[in-house]
């Protein structure tokens, strides 16, 4: 019998999955000033799916792009930097990605944006 105040865990692996992807899609609209972002979703095997989010934001330069999954880092460290946060964002949707068996990808290119796709299996078994 669960507990009155835990959630099913298939709703808390929905949940995962929408804070991990608010996460993605909230960066890309905070960074893209012009241009779009974009949600796709497929499916890759009976499976696995994948679903990313393509902005047309600033981009992220290659030596920055391991660094913005560890806490309290961001791509622009300095005190005038123009986009505020805490840098915990990444940090947390990767932990929650990878706790649901996935993998985060990032492609980006540092002036024409990034696309951040994650790899989650279709059944989690706990």
């Amino acid at each position: 019998m669960l507990h009155q105040n835990l959630l099913p865990l298939g709703i808390l692996i929905i949940k995962w999955i929408l804070t991990a992807y608010y996460g993605f899609i909230f960066l890309a609209l905070t960074l893209t000033e012009q241009g779009e972002v974009k949600v796709k979703v497929w499916e890759i095997n009976k499976n696995r799916i994948d679903i990313s989010v393509i902005d047309t934001g600033i981009g992220i330069a290659p030596e920055n792009r391991e660094k913005i999954f560890q806490a309290f880092r961001q791509e622009d460290q300095s005190f005038t930097r123009q986009h505020s946060g805490t840098g915990l964002g990444l940090a947390i949707t990767e932990s929650l990605v990878k706790m649901m068996g996935g993998k985060i990808y990032l492609a980006s290119k540092l002036g024409e944006g990034s696309t951040f796709t994650v790899e989650i299996p279709r059944k989690y078994d706990a």
